[in-house]
């Protein structure tokens, strides 16, 4: 991430862009020009390597399903967490209903802890991210 823009990010107004302006500090460890910065700044090959084989970029920029841990505290933490699922098993009726991928996939509020919940936790109160995860 780059370290020059995090107070920037935390200092955002409204605290429920918080998640967004964190998610904006992250550089892409694939991109040409950040690789090429990087290793100005003495950065070595291995940890350009090690950001690039992390499953924390694809998780929190480009798949958008991991989060962090109440941002309106504004700590920027780097610990990244997944919204949890409930068992997909619970929602089946009847014998045949295994067949029917709007048994087996039911609406996320339906499988997910209440979605208000979880956006307190991960987006201090916005809805829409945690639902599109």
């Amino acid at each position: 991430y780059d370290a020059d823009r995090v107070h920037e990010a935390a200092s955002a107004e409204n605290e429920q862009d918080l998640y967004e302006k964190q998610l904006d500090i992250f550089l892409n460890p694939f991109d040409k020009e950040v690789i090429e910065q990087a290793e100005k700044d003495g950065i070595s090959y291995e940890w350009i390597q090690a950001a690039q084989n992390s499953p924390v970029y694809k998780l929190a920029i480009e798949y958008k399903l991991a989060f962090p841990l109440h941002p309106e505290f504004r700590t920027m933490p780097m610990v990244w967490y997944c919204p949890p699922l409930s068992p997909i098993m619970s929602y089946f009726e009847g014998k045949n209903s295994g067949q029917n991928p709007d048994m087996i996939f039911p609406a996320i509020e339906e499988m997910r802890l209440p979605i208000e919940y979880l956006a307190n936790l991960f987006t201090a109160g916005k809805v829409e991210p945690v639902k599109e995860a």
